[in-house]
């Protein structure tokens, strides 16, 4: 590659090698790097927590502002990855890594198992080393830069948590495809009688709840757990969230997207780091100070396996046949 008149970029998304080849008076990277606005997330945060909206129109700033937050962490960790294992080459990585290896790829970070090629040297691939890369030519003194360093690596290592709960990647992919989602949290809370006997006075716990959440169907098998099983049930799920803790969480977030982005465009001969966000002890604490109690519930009707059958794609094929529909044929 080295004879070739073009420039390359050699690298991996995880264990998967790539190369991307450009015109060597190019460089697509820092464009593309000039290209991103992170402050599009904080604007975003900032719009959609208004004062003065109706109920409706609170309930569906909540839904935006959410959905922001979602994907203000895809696109936080995305280039996270790029950083460090295409950091020539941002746009070719991101290009080539499917939201499954992100994950991936955040959750090994975050166990402190990352073994797959990458340019951090010298030391385990953490959010404390990666944070200390992206900070580290930061002109403050030595106090304040292990203060930032530290402030971001535990707002990335939270969420990285955040970004791989279940219900989490579930409710952006409601969000995201079609908005199929009811938007509103749910209140939880149990009465506890004093004895057995009926009519016995009652004890209310309440074990909290939200007016902001979301609530979305999603399908699960029944008639068994095998892959070649095409019966399913529908299960609905609901799940709570702050959104004062998501508009806080998304300014944090659009600083980490915006140091990192700065970063990389010093890597790739453009900008300095005089404009990197150092948030305060107290903008990095006051997400976590907003609960809601209890996070998530889902319910369904139950169904024995034995009321179903399990069915295969031959058994739907044969059905479908019966009733009239045809498969498609090219000519």
């Amino acid at each position: 590659m080295s004879d070739s008149p073009m420039k390359s970029h050699v690298f991996a998304v995880l264990d998967e090698p790539y190369c991307v080849w450009e015109h060597p008076e190019d460089n697509n990277n820092l464009e593309f790097l000039n290209g991103i606005d992170p402050a599009y997330f904080s604007f975003v945060a900032e719009r959609m927590r208004s004062t003065e909206a109706s109920a409706e129109e609170d309930r569906r700033a909540a839904t935006a502002l959410r959905s922001t937050y979602h994907h203000a962490l895809e696109t936080f960790f995305s280039l996270v990855g790029a950083l460090v294992q295409a950091p020539t080459c941002v746009y070719g990585w991101l290009a080539q890594c499917s939201t499954p290896t992100l994950r991936t790829l955040v959750e090994q970070i975050s166990e402190n198992r990352f073994s797959s090629p990458n340019v951090v040297q010298g030391a385990p691939v953490t959010w404390e080393t990666i944070s200390a890369v992206v900070h580290g030519r930061m002109d403050v003194s030595e106090p304040e830069r292990a203060r930032v360093i530290s402030g971001f690596a535990d707002l990335w290592a939270r969420s990285a948590l955040l970004f791989l709960r279940r219900e989490n990647i579930d409710e952006y992919n409601s969000l995201k495809h079609g908005f199929r989602v009811h938007a509103g949290g749910f209140q939880l809370s149990m009465d506890v009688a004093a004895n057995e006997q009926v009519g016995a006075p009652t004890t209310k716990f309440d074990l909290g709840g939200s007016k902001y959440g979301s609530r979305y169907l999603l399908i699960e098998r029944i008639g068994g757990t095998a892959k070649s099983n095409r019966s399913f049930i529908p299960r609905r799920h609901y799940v709570n969230w702050s959104a004062e803790q998501t508009s806080l969480l998304l300014v944090l977030l659009s600083a980490s997207i915006r140091n990192v982005v700065t970063f990389l465009k010093l890597l790739n001969g453009g900008g300095d780091q005089t404009n990197s966000a150092c948030p305060t002890d107290d903008e990095f604490q006051a997400p976590w100070g907003h609960t809601v109690g209890v996070v998530r519930m889902d319910l369904a009707r139950k169904i024995p396996d034995w009321a179903v059958s399990a069915t295969t794609r031959q058994n739907l094929d044969e059905h479908l046949a019966t009733i009239g529909f045809k498969r498609a044929t090219g000519k």
